[in-house]
């Protein structure tokens, strides 16, 4: 590359070396980089000229060597260059951080006192807008001033490259001193100098900002004795609060000054008249449509008073001048949908979040928006970063509409994966609404093909959190809303699924026990062939077989029995198991007639066995539980399950046998179920066999036993008579008379019982 040398002027040429120029990288801006276009190219040529300047003055400065004139650059157009790459560039960031090494360079060789004075508010023009620099900016430009007002040096130093240093006069200097120490709060040393200079309109925002605002008005009042202006008349307005002042100004114009109807628009819209400001913000836009504040203001004024057509103009034009504000995008968005144009209004909020990307409520209207227009996968974005940025949001129209929206599409897809996923972060941080909860269950069970166990675990893991958080009020069931929905959500949880384990039984929703019978029994087997070799083997006694099966097998097979229901296939089920284990443990007899081994019979495995088979084992179990339900009084559950009733028909075809009707059939085998049912069994046969057998027991105990049995046998008949017959002890119905007496009788009968019983516990 050819060298570079400086250029022609009045003082001897000076030849610079050799300097490399490489190219940049490209730059960033919000995060993507720029595309090579004609702006980028320029922006990057300016700023290599501009270093080539920089090095050419300090050069020349330095005194270096000679060169060509015909390729020289001059150093009068280092400051014009860098106030040209000033003005041709965005008033951004970025643009100071490409002008301040430029200047730092120019400043390390202060030769030129112009060219240096010049640099030196060019650096304090760029720091006076960062909070961390704006005091030693102030600090420098003060100085500045003083280094104006000082003799030395000499005029014709001064104006040494005076023309191209675009040094301002020395008040300009003074007005951006003053507008530095208003950014830190000096007002009163700022208001100094702008009465010094006479800058009345600053003169009078100090006073504004003092809350002097007589002392304003005094000033501006001398000002319009001495001439009238648009101007001062409108600050007189804004000093006074008087539209009239407003009025003058906009008289005194002709009908043509646009800041007259501005300050007379800001009057109004300062005291929240906005229906009134409007026609004057109009009225100074038509005059000057480059007022950007005017646009939004406008567009704010539309937005209060409902007018949505110029609303949405406004922050139209507002967003052309200044795409950055993200409060005009988002006004903008609800001025179409107002509108009706959803989808406009879509978009304009994704340009609202580019400016804006940590704001929920900028969030939250684009994800309602999105759910309007059936953007759901934007909702799900839009919530999961609403939770960033709030952690707890929850919005249950919205998910509403999502989860209905996936239940109702043929084919979701991956929208149902990430809805799952998102239900579950909320999930974790919300665990106490019950709406969310449903709507959790709702989608966890559509698009189902099989419904396998884990998923109905999860569905009955999440009615029951609903359960639980509706019922966290005590006092919930005195709001017959809440209480109907509680109660919608246990019936819902109950159909669910169709069984579940509860203690080791299995329950079903159509209340049947075949499944479990089935259940015990394979338990049963389980236990039999783990003792097979046991019961089989010859080194045992038969009695001591037969305690194993007692005591290992029996009771697995009868776990939970008291509240079965049983038919003749349950029961013909149960005693084949039975017999099986039996014939295993008597073995085989040999045949007298042939004298060959045959199995035994059932009636020979029973005479063996001598005592009572598995099905007379659970009724027995069975008469027990009831008789203990009955004994528990109505402040129970189990009792109120008992005595009550369901309310409706029963459908069409033969009734199900009900645990109701063993407790009858198993009342009816025994002698005192004459009684209620036209037996022929004496009705005092329980207490004479009773008390027979206790006067013969020769253990207390055994006595003891016996008589609390007979006892709860009694008290369970009498309970179940008086609720199958309630008025049976009203003389009014003769046709109870018979049963009335027979009941008597049997309280009678469990009284002298309990005396008795009374008696044998004494002598215990």
């Amino acid at each position: 590359m050819p060298a570079i040398t400086a250029g022609e002027d009045h003082r001897t040429n000076h030849t610079i070396p050799p300097f490399w120029l490489d190219d940049r990288p490209p730059l960033l801006r919000h995060g993507k980089p720029w595309n090579r276009t004609w702006d980028t190219w320029f922006r990057g040529q300016t700023c290599k000229l501009l270093v080539v300047v920089v090095v050419v003055a300090v050069a020349e400065a330095a005194g270096g060597g000679g060169g060509s004139s015909e390729e020289s650059i001059p150093i009068r157009d280092c400051i014009p260059l860098c106030v040209q790459t000033q003005k041709s560039q965005p008033k951004d960031k970025l643009a100071d951080e490409e002008l301040m090494p430029y200047l730092t360079c120019l400043l390390s060789n202060p030769l030129v006192w112009s060219l240096q004075l010049s640099a030196l508010l060019q650096r304090c023009r760029l720091e006076g807008h960062h909070s961390r620099t704006v005091e030693r900016a102030m600090m420098q430009t003060e100085e500045l001033v003083h280094c104006i007002d000082k003799e030395k040096p000499n005029a014709r130093t001064r104006h040494h490259y005076i023309f191209c240093s675009h040094l301002p006069p020395r008040w300009k200097v003074e007005t951006e001193l003053a507008n530095l120490l208003i950014s830190i709060g000096v007002v009163k040393s700022a208001l100094d100098i702008f009465l010094q200079l006479e800058l009345w309109e600053q003169v009078i925002s100090c006073y504004n900002l003092l809350q002097l605002r007589h002392k304003a008005a005094e000033v501006i009042q001398q000002e319009l004795n001495k001439k009238e202006s648009v101007k001062l008349w409108c600050l007189l307005g804004d000093a006074t609060d008087d539209p009239s002042c407003y009025e003058k100004a906009w008289e005194l114009s002709g009908h043509k000054s646009g800041r007259a109807q501005r300050h007379w628009a800001h009057y109004y819209f300062n005291k929240k008249q906005y229906a009134e400001s409007i026609p004057h913000l109009r009225e100074s836009l038509a005059i000057n449509s480059l007022q950007v504040s005017l646009w939004f203001r406008l567009g704010y004024a539309a937005l209060d008073q409902e007018d949505w057509a110029l609303c949405a103009t406004a922050y139209q034009r507002y967003c052309s001048l200044d795409p950055e504000s993200f409060e005009a995008w988002n006004n903008l968005s609800k001025a179409y949908v107002k509108l009706n144009q959803k989808f406009r209004a879509w978009m304009t909020l994704q340009e609202s979040l580019k400016w804006n990307y940590e704001n929920w409520r900028v969030w939250d209207n684009y994800m309602v928006v999105s759910t309007d227009v059936g953007k759901f996968n934007e909702v799900i974005q839009a919530y999961n970063r609403i939770l960033d940025l709030k952690e707890k949001h929850v919005d249950t129209e919205v998910l509403k509409i999502l989860v209905d929206s996936i239940c109702m599409s043929e084919s979701p897809g991956d929208i149902k994966k990430k809805a799952e996923q998102l239900f579950t972060r909320l999930t974790q941080q919300v665990r106490s609404n019950t709406a969310l909860w449903q709507m959790f269950v709702k989608l966890m069970l559509s698009h189902t093909d099989s419904e396998t166990s884990e998923t109905m675990e999860k569905t009955i893991s999440y009615l029951q959190k609903a359960f639980w958080s509706a019922i966290q009020d005590s006092h919930f069931e005195r709001d017959t809303k809440e209480c109907l929905d509680t109660m919608k959500i246990t019936s819902q949880l109950m159909d669910a699924v169709e069984k579940f384990k509860y203690l080791g039984a299995t329950v079903k929703n159509i209340n049947d026990t075949q499944e479990e019978i089935k259940h015990r029994i394979n338990m049963g087997n389980a236990c039999y062939y783990s003792v097979e070799k046991l019961l089989s083997s010859s080194l045992l006694s038969k009695n001591l077989k037969v305690r194993t099966y007692k005591t290992v097998i029996l009771p697995v097979v009868l776990y939970g029995c008291e509240t079965w229901t049983l038919i003749l296939r349950e029961e013909h089920r149960l005693r084949v198991f039975e017999n099986k284990v039996l014939r295993k443990i008597f073995g085989a007899k040999r045949d007298e007639v042939t004298g060959e081994w045959r199995k035994l019979h059932n009636t020979e495995v029973h005479a063996l066995y001598s005592s009572p088979d598995i099905i007379r084992n659970i009724k027995s179990r069975r008469l027990r539980w009831a008789g203990h339900v009955a004994h528990m009084g109505e402040s129970r559950n189990a009792y109120r399950v008992l005595v009550g009733g369901l309310e409706g028909k029963r459908p069409l075809g033969r009734p199900r046998r009900r645990w109701e009707d063993n407790i009858k059939m198993d009342l009816r085998e025994e002698p005192m179920a004459g009684l209620c049912e036209g037996g022929n069994e004496p009705p005092d046969s329980l207490k004479a066999t009773t008390l027979l057998c206790c006067e013969k027991c020769t253990r207390p105990e055994k006595a003891v036993q016996m008589l609390a049995s007979a006892k709860l046998c009694l008290q369970t008949l009498i309970a179940r008579i008086k609720k199958f017959y309630p008025n049976i002890l009203s003389a009014e119905e003769s046709q109870n008379t018979e049963m009335s007496s027979q009941l008597q009788d049997l309280n009678t009968k469990l009284q002298e019982i309990v005396s008795v019983l009374q008696q044998k516990k004494g002598s215990l």
